[in-house]
Protein backbone atom coordinates (compact mmCIF):
# COMPACT_ATOMS: atom_id res chain seq x y z
CA UNK A 1 0.00 0.00 0.00
CA UNK A 2 3.26 2.61 0.71
CA UNK A 3 4.26 1.79 -2.39
CA UNK A 4 0.98 2.35 -4.18
CA UNK A 5 0.74 5.82 -2.61
CA UNK A 6 4.13 6.52 -3.45
CA UNK A 7 3.41 6.05 -6.46
CA UNK A 8 0.42 8.44 -7.06
CA UNK A 9 2.07 10.95 -5.14
CA UNK A 10 4.84 10.86 -7.77
CA UNK A 11 2.73 10.92 -10.47
CA UNK A 12 0.89 13.82 -9.14
CA UNK A 13 3.50 15.91 -8.58
CA UNK A 14 4.50 14.87 -12.35
CA UNK A 15 1.13 16.34 -13.38
CA UNK A 16 1.80 19.08 -11.90
CA UNK A 17 5.02 20.15 -13.25
CA UNK A 18 3.30 19.23 -17.09
CA UNK A 19 0.11 21.94 -16.41
CA UNK A 20 3.22 24.14 -15.77
CA UNK A 21 4.73 23.24 -18.48
CA UNK A 22 2.28 23.54 -20.41
CA UNK A 23 0.69 26.65 -19.47
CA UNK A 24 4.59 28.33 -20.43
CA UNK A 25 4.22 26.67 -23.85
CA UNK A 26 0.82 28.67 -24.15
CA UNK A 27 3.03 31.61 -24.34
CA UNK A 28 5.78 30.26 -26.48
CA UNK A 29 3.32 29.28 -28.99
CA UNK A 30 2.10 32.66 -29.58
CA UNK A 31 5.72 33.45 -31.14
CA UNK A 32 5.68 30.79 -32.72
CA UNK A 33 2.52 31.14 -34.25
CA UNK A 34 4.20 34.67 -35.52
CA UNK A 35 7.04 33.70 -36.95
CA UNK A 36 5.41 30.92 -38.62
CA UNK A 37 3.26 33.83 -39.82
CA UNK A 38 5.63 35.55 -40.88
CA UNK A 39 7.67 33.20 -42.42
CA UNK A 40 4.95 31.92 -44.56
CA UNK A 41 3.99 34.70 -46.17
CA UNK A 42 7.10 35.98 -47.32
CA UNK A 43 8.01 32.64 -48.65
CA UNK A 44 4.86 32.69 -50.94
CA UNK A 45 5.16 36.29 -51.72
CA UNK A 46 8.66 35.15 -53.01
CA UNK A 47 7.21 32.20 -55.22
CA UNK A 48 4.22 33.98 -56.37
CA UNK A 49 6.58 37.09 -58.08
CA UNK A 50 7.07 35.04 -61.46
CA UNK A 51 3.44 33.91 -61.94
CA UNK A 52 2.23 37.31 -60.75
CA UNK A 53 4.66 38.95 -63.25
CA UNK A 54 3.63 36.43 -65.95
CA UNK A 55 -0.26 36.33 -65.40
CA UNK A 56 -0.37 33.25 -64.56
CA UNK A 57 -3.60 32.60 -62.90
CA UNK A 58 -3.39 28.51 -62.84
CA UNK A 59 0.18 29.14 -61.38
CA UNK A 60 -0.57 30.91 -58.44
CA UNK A 61 -4.29 29.02 -57.72
CA UNK A 62 -1.64 26.30 -57.96
CA UNK A 63 0.72 27.82 -55.54
CA UNK A 64 -1.82 28.60 -53.29
CA UNK A 65 -3.45 25.34 -52.83
CA UNK A 66 0.39 23.68 -52.50
CA UNK A 67 1.09 25.98 -49.46
CA UNK A 68 -2.94 26.05 -48.08
CA UNK A 69 -2.64 22.36 -47.59
CA UNK A 70 -0.66 22.82 -43.96
CA UNK A 71 -2.74 21.74 -41.21
CA UNK A 72 -1.70 25.45 -39.73
CA UNK A 73 -3.24 27.33 -42.51
CA UNK A 74 -6.36 28.34 -43.03
CA UNK A 75 -6.60 30.65 -45.79
CA UNK A 76 -4.47 31.66 -48.80
CA UNK A 77 -4.79 34.73 -50.98
CA UNK A 78 -2.89 36.23 -53.55
CA UNK A 79 -4.11 40.31 -54.40
CA UNK A 80 -3.11 42.50 -57.24
CA UNK A 81 -1.41 45.82 -56.11
CA UNK A 82 -5.24 46.84 -56.31
CA UNK A 83 -6.14 44.58 -53.78
CA UNK A 84 -7.96 42.72 -56.91
CA UNK A 85 -8.29 39.06 -55.93
CA UNK A 86 -6.34 36.71 -58.51
CA UNK A 87 -5.88 33.18 -56.32
CA UNK A 88 -6.85 31.93 -53.17
CA UNK A 89 -6.87 28.49 -51.28
CA UNK A 90 -8.21 26.94 -48.23
CA UNK A 91 -11.68 27.84 -46.07
CA UNK A 92 -12.61 30.79 -47.42
CA UNK A 93 -15.73 31.07 -45.53
CA UNK A 94 -14.37 31.70 -42.48
CA UNK A 95 -12.51 35.25 -40.69
CA UNK A 96 -10.08 36.35 -40.01
CA UNK A 97 -9.56 36.18 -36.56
CA UNK A 98 -7.16 38.80 -36.39
CA UNK A 99 -4.80 36.04 -37.12
CA UNK A 100 -3.77 37.18 -40.23
CA UNK A 101 -0.34 38.55 -42.03
CA UNK A 102 0.03 39.89 -45.17
CA UNK A 103 3.33 39.62 -47.32
CA UNK A 104 4.29 42.53 -50.48
CA UNK A 105 5.00 40.72 -53.75
CA UNK A 106 7.60 42.22 -54.89
CA UNK A 107 9.76 42.81 -58.09
CA UNK A 108 12.71 44.74 -57.94
CA UNK A 109 12.12 47.89 -56.05
CA UNK A 110 8.22 47.97 -56.84
CA UNK A 111 5.30 46.15 -54.99
CA UNK A 112 3.26 44.18 -57.62
CA UNK A 113 0.60 42.46 -55.56
CA UNK A 114 -0.06 41.21 -52.21
CA UNK A 115 -0.45 37.72 -50.32
CA UNK A 116 -2.56 37.03 -47.26
CA UNK A 117 -2.20 34.09 -44.71
CA UNK A 118 -4.51 33.39 -42.12
CA UNK A 119 -3.35 30.66 -39.67
CA UNK A 120 -5.50 28.25 -37.59
CA UNK A 121 -4.88 29.22 -33.42
CA UNK A 122 -5.43 25.99 -32.55
CA UNK A 123 -2.81 24.34 -34.35
CA UNK A 124 -0.38 26.39 -32.46
CA UNK A 125 -1.60 25.47 -29.07
CA UNK A 126 0.90 23.08 -27.20
CA UNK A 127 -0.75 19.33 -26.61
CA UNK A 128 -0.86 17.47 -23.04
CA UNK A 129 2.05 15.04 -24.87
CA UNK A 130 4.79 18.41 -25.56
CA UNK A 131 4.15 19.68 -22.09
CA UNK A 132 4.60 15.99 -20.11
CA UNK A 133 7.80 16.17 -22.49
CA UNK A 134 8.36 19.64 -20.87
CA UNK A 135 8.42 18.31 -17.23
CA UNK A 136 10.42 15.16 -18.01
CA UNK A 137 12.52 15.55 -14.69
CA UNK A 138 9.53 15.11 -12.24
CA UNK A 139 8.45 12.19 -14.96
CA UNK A 140 11.43 10.47 -14.22
CA UNK A 141 11.40 10.76 -10.66
CA UNK A 142 8.17 9.58 -10.85
CA UNK A 143 9.14 6.20 -12.66
CA UNK A 144 11.87 5.38 -10.77
CA UNK A 145 9.54 5.35 -7.86
CA UNK A 146 6.71 3.41 -9.19
CA UNK A 147 8.81 1.04 -11.20
CA UNK A 148 7.95 -1.48 -8.99
CA UNK A 149 4.28 -1.56 -9.53
CA UNK A 150 4.53 -0.85 -13.42
CA UNK A 151 7.42 -2.99 -14.58
CA UNK A 152 4.45 -5.36 -15.49
CA UNK A 153 2.60 -3.49 -16.73
CA UNK A 154 5.18 -1.80 -19.28
CA UNK A 155 6.42 -4.53 -20.72
CA UNK A 156 3.20 -5.41 -21.89
CA UNK A 157 1.75 -2.31 -22.70
CA UNK A 158 4.94 -2.10 -24.94
CA UNK A 159 4.33 -5.70 -26.73
CA UNK A 160 0.27 -4.45 -27.12
CA UNK A 161 1.96 -0.92 -29.33
CA UNK A 162 4.01 -2.60 -31.60
CA UNK A 163 4.51 -0.61 -34.66
CA UNK A 164 1.88 -1.81 -37.57
CA UNK A 165 3.76 -2.80 -39.94
CA UNK A 166 4.28 -1.02 -43.57
CA UNK A 167 2.49 -2.60 -46.21
CA UNK A 168 4.31 -0.36 -49.28
CA UNK A 169 6.64 2.18 -50.06
CA UNK A 170 5.08 4.68 -52.60
CA UNK A 171 7.45 7.17 -54.53
CA UNK A 172 5.57 9.56 -56.79
CA UNK A 173 7.17 10.80 -59.60
CA UNK A 174 5.77 14.77 -60.36
CA UNK A 175 5.75 16.20 -63.73
CA UNK A 176 6.49 19.27 -61.87
CA UNK A 177 5.77 21.27 -65.13
CA UNK A 178 3.20 19.67 -66.42
CA UNK A 179 0.49 22.69 -66.84
CA UNK A 180 2.49 24.59 -69.41
CA UNK A 181 3.59 21.54 -71.41
CA UNK A 182 0.68 21.02 -74.27
CA UNK A 183 -1.42 18.09 -73.99
CA UNK A 184 0.62 16.37 -77.01
CA UNK A 185 3.58 16.49 -75.27
CA UNK A 186 2.42 15.85 -71.75
CA UNK A 187 0.88 12.12 -73.07
CA UNK A 188 3.95 11.59 -74.68
CA UNK A 189 6.12 12.11 -71.57
CA UNK A 190 3.74 10.15 -69.27
CA UNK A 191 3.18 7.42 -71.71
CA UNK A 192 7.02 7.12 -72.06
CA UNK A 193 7.05 7.42 -68.07
CA UNK A 194 4.63 4.30 -67.33
CA UNK A 195 7.12 2.43 -69.59
CA UNK A 196 9.65 3.17 -67.61
CA UNK A 197 7.67 2.77 -64.13
CA UNK A 198 6.78 -1.13 -65.62
CA UNK A 199 10.38 -1.83 -66.01
CA UNK A 200 11.53 -0.54 -62.57
CA UNK A 201 8.56 -2.34 -60.68
CA UNK A 202 9.35 -5.41 -62.94
CA UNK A 203 12.88 -5.27 -61.59
CA UNK A 204 12.42 -4.53 -57.89
CA UNK A 205 8.60 -5.85 -57.61
CA UNK A 206 5.38 -3.52 -57.13
CA UNK A 207 2.75 -1.71 -59.04
CA UNK A 208 3.17 1.32 -61.59
CA UNK A 209 0.06 3.81 -62.30
CA UNK A 210 -0.62 7.20 -63.68
CA UNK A 211 -1.73 9.79 -61.39
CA UNK A 212 -4.12 12.50 -62.59
CA UNK A 213 -2.82 15.59 -60.12
CA UNK A 214 0.78 14.14 -60.22
CA UNK A 215 2.52 12.26 -62.86
CA UNK A 216 3.51 8.78 -62.38
CA UNK A 217 3.09 6.38 -58.73
CA UNK A 218 5.41 3.30 -57.61
CA UNK A 219 4.17 0.92 -55.27
CA UNK A 220 6.95 -1.37 -53.89
CA UNK A 221 5.24 -3.48 -51.92
CA UNK A 222 6.55 -5.03 -48.71
CA UNK A 223 8.05 -8.51 -49.15
CA UNK A 224 8.61 -9.11 -45.29
CA UNK A 225 12.45 -9.09 -46.16
CA UNK A 226 14.21 -6.93 -43.81
CA UNK A 227 16.36 -5.24 -46.01
CA UNK A 228 13.03 -4.24 -48.40
CA UNK A 229 12.93 -0.40 -47.57
CA UNK A 230 16.85 -0.21 -49.00
CA UNK A 231 15.36 -2.02 -52.25
CA UNK A 232 12.49 0.45 -52.53
CA UNK A 233 15.37 3.16 -52.35
CA UNK A 234 16.94 1.34 -54.67
CA UNK A 235 13.93 1.16 -57.36
CA UNK A 236 13.22 4.54 -56.90
CA UNK A 237 16.84 6.00 -57.66
CA UNK A 238 16.88 3.81 -60.27
CA UNK A 239 13.45 5.18 -61.72
CA UNK A 240 14.95 8.80 -60.79
CA UNK A 241 18.01 8.24 -62.85
CA UNK A 242 15.83 6.89 -65.99
CA UNK A 243 13.82 9.87 -65.73
CA UNK A 244 16.63 12.14 -65.78
CA UNK A 245 18.17 10.65 -69.04
CA UNK A 246 14.67 10.94 -70.40
CA UNK A 247 14.57 14.73 -69.25
CA UNK A 248 18.05 15.12 -70.63
CA UNK A 249 17.10 13.36 -73.82
CA UNK A 250 14.38 16.29 -74.31
CA UNK A 251 16.66 19.38 -74.60
CA UNK A 252 15.86 22.66 -73.34
CA UNK A 253 13.05 25.06 -73.78
CA UNK A 254 9.35 24.98 -72.53
CA UNK A 255 8.25 21.76 -74.13
CA UNK A 256 11.14 19.68 -71.66
CA UNK A 257 9.59 18.00 -68.69
CA UNK A 258 10.27 18.94 -65.65
CA UNK A 259 10.56 15.78 -62.15
CA UNK A 260 10.67 15.71 -58.82
CA UNK A 261 10.68 12.59 -57.16
CA UNK A 262 9.03 11.56 -52.79
CA UNK A 263 9.55 8.82 -51.30
CA UNK A 264 6.68 7.86 -48.53
CA UNK A 265 5.61 4.66 -46.77
CA UNK A 266 1.33 3.21 -46.74
CA UNK A 267 -0.25 0.24 -45.63
CA UNK A 268 -1.40 -2.45 -48.31
CA UNK A 269 -4.06 -1.25 -51.27
CA UNK A 270 -5.70 -3.73 -52.91
CA UNK A 271 -6.73 -1.53 -56.72
CA UNK A 272 -5.42 0.68 -58.42
CA UNK A 273 -8.23 3.22 -58.07
CA UNK A 274 -7.45 3.04 -53.88
CA UNK A 275 -3.64 3.43 -54.08
CA UNK A 276 -4.48 7.13 -56.54
CA UNK A 277 -6.56 8.22 -53.51
CA UNK A 278 -4.90 7.54 -50.67
CA UNK A 279 -4.02 9.90 -48.18
CA UNK A 280 -0.01 8.56 -48.24
CA UNK A 281 0.17 8.89 -52.06
CA UNK A 282 -0.50 12.65 -51.68
CA UNK A 283 2.36 12.42 -48.44
CA UNK A 284 4.69 11.31 -51.39
CA UNK A 285 3.29 13.87 -53.70
CA UNK A 286 3.81 16.51 -51.33
CA UNK A 287 6.98 15.98 -50.18
CA UNK A 288 7.69 15.56 -54.00
CA UNK A 289 6.81 19.22 -54.60
CA UNK A 290 9.18 20.58 -51.59
CA UNK A 291 11.62 17.97 -53.29
CA UNK A 292 14.31 20.30 -55.42
CA UNK A 293 14.50 19.96 -59.14
CA UNK A 294 15.57 15.96 -60.05
CA UNK A 295 16.06 15.22 -56.30
CA UNK A 296 14.61 12.52 -54.46
CA UNK A 297 12.81 13.35 -50.88
CA UNK A 298 12.45 10.48 -48.50
CA UNK A 299 10.03 10.89 -45.77
CA UNK A 300 10.78 10.20 -41.97
CA UNK A 301 9.03 6.75 -41.77
CA UNK A 302 10.03 5.22 -44.75
CA UNK A 303 14.06 6.29 -43.37
CA UNK A 304 13.45 5.22 -40.30
CA UNK A 305 12.64 1.59 -41.87
CA UNK A 306 15.59 1.36 -43.90
CA UNK A 307 18.50 -0.90 -42.19
CA UNK A 308 22.24 0.41 -42.48
CA UNK A 309 21.10 4.08 -44.27
CA UNK A 310 24.79 4.45 -44.21
CA UNK A 311 24.54 2.93 -47.58
CA UNK A 312 22.74 5.97 -48.96
CA UNK A 313 23.89 9.15 -49.55
CA UNK A 314 21.68 11.54 -47.60
CA UNK A 315 21.21 15.24 -46.61
CA UNK A 316 18.53 17.02 -44.47
CA UNK A 317 15.56 18.68 -46.10
CA UNK A 318 15.16 21.36 -43.99
CA UNK A 319 12.63 24.50 -44.92
CA UNK A 320 10.16 26.59 -43.47
CA UNK A 321 7.59 24.43 -45.27
CA UNK A 322 9.06 20.32 -44.23
CA UNK A 323 9.26 22.01 -40.76
CA UNK A 324 5.17 21.68 -40.41
CA UNK A 325 4.97 18.31 -41.93
CA UNK A 326 3.87 15.33 -39.84
CA UNK A 327 6.20 13.13 -38.03
CA UNK A 328 5.52 10.34 -40.95
CA UNK A 329 7.30 12.55 -43.02
CA UNK A 330 9.39 15.30 -41.03
CA UNK A 331 12.34 15.36 -40.75
CA UNK A 332 12.61 15.10 -44.53
CA UNK A 333 15.82 13.74 -46.57
CA UNK A 334 17.14 14.32 -50.07
CA UNK A 335 18.67 10.88 -51.21
CA UNK A 336 21.46 11.96 -53.04
CA UNK A 337 22.30 8.31 -54.27
CA UNK A 338 23.68 4.54 -52.96
CA UNK A 339 27.42 4.70 -51.66
CA UNK A 340 30.37 2.74 -52.52
CA UNK A 341 29.74 -0.44 -54.47
CA UNK A 342 26.10 0.15 -54.25
CA UNK A 343 26.18 3.34 -56.48
CA UNK A 344 28.10 1.18 -59.19
CA UNK A 345 25.20 -1.35 -59.06
CA UNK A 346 22.73 1.27 -59.87
CA UNK A 347 24.71 2.97 -62.15
CA UNK A 348 24.73 -0.50 -64.42
CA UNK A 349 20.90 -0.70 -63.78
CA UNK A 350 20.34 2.31 -65.32
CA UNK A 351 22.55 1.72 -68.76
CA UNK A 352 21.21 -1.64 -69.29
CA UNK A 353 17.47 -0.50 -68.48
CA UNK A 354 17.94 1.96 -71.40
CA UNK A 355 19.43 -0.47 -74.02
CA UNK A 356 16.71 -1.44 -76.41
CA UNK A 357 14.96 -4.78 -75.89
CA UNK A 358 15.64 -7.20 -78.56
CA UNK A 359 12.99 -8.23 -81.09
Amino acid sequence: MQAVLAGVLGFVLAGVAAAVAWHLGSVRSQGEMVRFGETMSRQVALLAAEPLLQQDSIGLGTLANRMATFDEVRRITIHSVDDRLLAAAGDTGVGDNGQVWVGPITVGDTVAGHVHVVLEPARFRPSLAAAVAASWPAWLAAFFVTVPICYVLAREGKQRHAPTPIGSFLLVVNLFNRTVLSYERRAAVLDEGLKIAERVVGLYGGRALEHAEAGIVLAFDDSGQPDRAFEAVCGALLTQGLFEAMRRRAGGGREAPVFRYGLSVAPWYAGAEELADAAQTRDAILLSALAPSGELAIGNAAHRAIERPERLQLAPLDTVATQTLSVTLAPCRIVRGAAGAYRTVLDEQVKAAQRPVPA
